[in-house]
């Protein structure tokens, strides 16, 4: 019953979220998994964001806590963030919840031509995620290797997002890399479950 009703919260938090647009914007299509709720809440966020929206960044922040979505060691948690920001605005604070293990999210930026690598480690047997949505304009590549640094994924995203899922034969580490394609700096969300 409680998952149930952590579902319809999300669910209703992301119908919100496409309602407190200021301005209509075409949304990349992500999935209905929580790796895709958690990236179309990141993307929308950062749109309210740009657009000072503080009904919309409260939700998006909302909907990051409800799914349990947390950042990478490292990367500013954008839910408390823009809960904040949300707050400043005038908008009621998000109410605080405990975070769990889930979705982990990198907001990041790369230089025209440039690279990111990160390591993170899945577990065997269960299905494993690793999603890239741009964030405006820009084209990268997505790449996923083994230890022995033997390619299991290769995703190209240009107008929309690009995902890599695998079933690992065992619990390793992974190297994910990130290459910006284009001639200009361009920002990008990264998310792994």
């Amino acid at each position: 019953m409680r998952d149930l009703i952590a579902a319809l919260a999300v669910s209703s938090g992301l119908a919100l979220l496409s309602a407190c647009a200021a301005t209509p914007v075409d949304a990349p299509a992500f999935g209905t998994d929580p790796i895709g709720r958690a990236a179309q809440a990141l993307v929308a966020g950062a749109q309210a964001e740009d657009a000072n929206d503080a009904d919309a960044l409260r939700v998006a922040a909302g909907v990051l806590e409800g799914l349990g979505a947390h950042p990478a060691v490292g990367e500013a948690d954008l839910a408390s963030v823009w809960a904040s920001r949300a707050e400043a605005l005038g908008a009621e604070p998000v109410p605080p919840r405990g975070r769990t293990a889930g979705p982990a999210y990198r907001d990041g930026l790369l230089s025209g031509g440039d690279r990111a690598a990160f390591t993170d480690t899945f577990h065997s047997g269960r299905a494993a995620i690793v999603s890239l949505a741009p964030r405006g304009a820009g084209a990268f590549v997505l790449w996923v290797r083994d230890e022995a640094g033997t390619e299991i994924c290769r995703q190209v995203a240009e107008s929309g997002p690009a995902e890599c899922r695998w079933t690992p034969v065992w619990t390793a580490p992974v190297r994910i890399e990130v290459a910006n394609l284009s001639g200009a700096p361009a920002r990008y969300f990264l998310l792994t479950n």
